[in-house]
C-alpha cells in the first residue's frame, strides 16, 4: 500500500471500528509480526497502522504516518 492511498484510508476506517475488541486487534498484531519478513514487507505496515489505532482508543492523540522516512523530510 501506498502511504496515502484509498485502500489504506480503507484499513484505518475498518480497523479503528469500534466493534473490534482488544483481544482481536491483538491478534492481527500477533499475525503481522509471526507472518513478517523486513521492514518493507506489508504485514510490518499493517502492524504500523494499528498501533496507531490502539492509541487512538486509548485516549493518545496520534495521527498515521508514512511506512518510511523520505530523504530531506
Amino acid at each position: 500500500m501506498k502511504d496515502d492511498s484509498e485502500q489504506r484510508k480503507r484499513l484505518w476506517q475498518f480497523i479503528e471500528d469500534e466493534t473490534w475488541t482488544t483481544e482481536q486487534i491483538r491478534a492481527w498484531m500477533d499475525e503481522c509480526i509471526a507472518k513478517s519478513s523486513g521492514p518493507h514487507d506489508p504485514y510490518n505496515r499493517v502492524f504500523q497502522d494499528l498501533v496507531v489505532a490502539v492509541g487512538k482508543r486509548f485516549g493518545f492523540q496520534v495521527e498515521y504516518g508514512r511506512y518510511a522516512g523520505k530523504h530531506g523530510d
